[in-house]
């Protein structure tokens, strides 16, 4: 364990079966005695040394081929996805908290929230709200010769 760029040493939850895994790393390193097993990292260069992160760009360009993706993927597109997973799951704090981001903003900056969520989180606080409105703005508009959804003098520009 060591500090992280922000220089200080934090606790991450790691889930079970992730840490099954690793451990099973581990104990493969150790007993293949594979270069590098000795210098604590996870996944060492063959040197022992830190790895660059363009390592991981050839593997998650098949992967994504395999899964059908066209579109590039990246390290840093995991990172933002994690986020987002998290963010979706259980809300700003926590993806915060996990991904031990040190300002809000820094989380914001990895997340993207979807059309969707937008819809999902509207209905949520507004409920039928948002359904008797457009029903009585669409009435309103027949009434006074217009349509909202036409283009008429009531028409909602979005």
């Amino acid at each position: 364990m060591g500090a992280t760029k922000t220089g200080r040493v934090r606790v991450v939850p790691l889930a079970e079966a992730a840490l099954a895994v690793l451990q099973a790393h581990r104990g493969w390193q150790q007993a293949s005695m594979a270069a590098g097993s000795d210098s604590g990292l996870v996944f060492p260069s063959k040197r022992g040394t830190h790895r660059f992160n363009s390592m991981l760009t050839k593997p998650l360009q098949r992967c994504a081929e395999r899964a059908g993706l066209n579109k590039h993927v990246s390290a840093h597109t995991m990172r933002r996805t994690v986020n987002n997973l998290i963010r979706q799951a259980s809300g700003d704090i926590v993806a915060r908290a996990v991904t031990g981001h040190a300002t809000q903003a820094m989380t914001e900056h990895y997340s993207h929230v979807t059309a969707v969520e937008k819809l999902s989180a509207q209905g949520a606080a507004l409920g039928d709200l948002s359904r008797v409105l457009a029903e009585a703005w669409s009435k309103r508009g027949e009434e006074k010769g217009g349509s909202p959804q036409k283009g008429g003098k009531n028409a909602v520009s979005q």
